[in-house]
């Protein structure tokens, strides 16, 4: 019996627009391969929320792998209790043009930033990079332990509305970034393994987030293996925050695209 292919592992984290409470899976046509990607997430609030018990993440593959699939709000808390990221058409997208066999995961918080919550260094708060950290590891231990060859071959982030509301976080996004990225790919990658930015929405409520944009097409296009997408003529909600389920549909597409073009420049 010949060995199964490595899996091409790919990771996306960040925040609402990660997640997304507000994309209804009703509007997410049927994917006839989804069956063969594998999944893994770790969703919801983050773990010092004020307005949740600690540790109310509610939409996990509860540490263990299980196969693409809109996700499901347990408890539900509003918005659509069946919901969505990008994860799902960025998927379906290179499984169709023969990319993989391909493992996602998941990883995102709601309401974070990167100033504090992300920060690796952190070592007090939400501590979000060790906990990201801590499923990934589990979730790559998995496969270890099936004995499955893999690759981690792609990052995705979608995150910065938590930055652009304070001067002083978003005066420092572009430094936080660069960090972050170095050691996403210190601790799961390589030096050049292709990272993907989605740029956030024009946010109506957030004063300061042309700064955060302006970093995200920057490093977009400045750091080697970095590269960025554009979520501006996307259907949001009424907050204007937050992408709808076609706006979603699209960032996957779009997502798929541009790390196409960064792998296909390693080879």
């Amino acid at each position: 019996m010949a060995a199964a292919s490595p899996l091409t592992v790919l990771i996306l984290a960040g925040q609402s627009d990660i997640l997304n409470w507000h994309a209804d899976a009703a509007l997410l046509p049927a994917g006839p391969a989804d069956s063969e990607i594998r999944f893994y997430y770790h969703t919801g609030a983050p773990p010092l929320h004020p307005q949740f018990p600690r540790n109310f993440f509610n939409a996990t593959s509860h540490d263990t792998w299980t196969t693409i699939r809109p996700q499901t709000q347990e408890p539900h808390h509003k918005f659509f209790r069946t919901f969505f990221g990008p994860e799902m058409t960025l998927g379906r997208r290179l499984s169709t043009l023969g990319v993989g066999p391909l493992a996602i995961i998941k990883i995102g918080y709601f309401g974070t930033n990167l100033a504090e919550d992300w920060r690796p260094e952190a070592a007090a708060g939400n501590q979000l990079y060790a906990l990201f950290r801590q499923q990934v590891t589990t979730a790559l231990a998995h496969l270890r332990d099936e004995r499955r060859e893999f690759q981690v071959a792609g990052f995705f982030w979608m995150q910065g509305g938590g930055d652009a509301a304070k001067a002083a976080f978003a005066a420092r996004y572009e430094e936080n970034l660069v960090r972050l990225i170095d050691r996403m790919r210190a601790d799961f990658g390589t030096a050049g393994t292709p990272f993907v930015i989605g740029r956030i929405p024009r946010i109506a409520n957030a004063p300061h987030r042309e700064t955060v944009r302006a970093a995200h097409v920057k490093l977009g296009t400045t750091l080697p293996g970095v590269t960025w997408v554009d979520s501006d003529d996307l259907p949001c909600d009424t907050d204007g925050v937050h992408l709808l389920a076609p706006g979603i549909i699209t960032l996957g597409e779009r997502m798929a695209a541009a790390w196409l073009t960064l792998a296909g420049s390693r080879r």
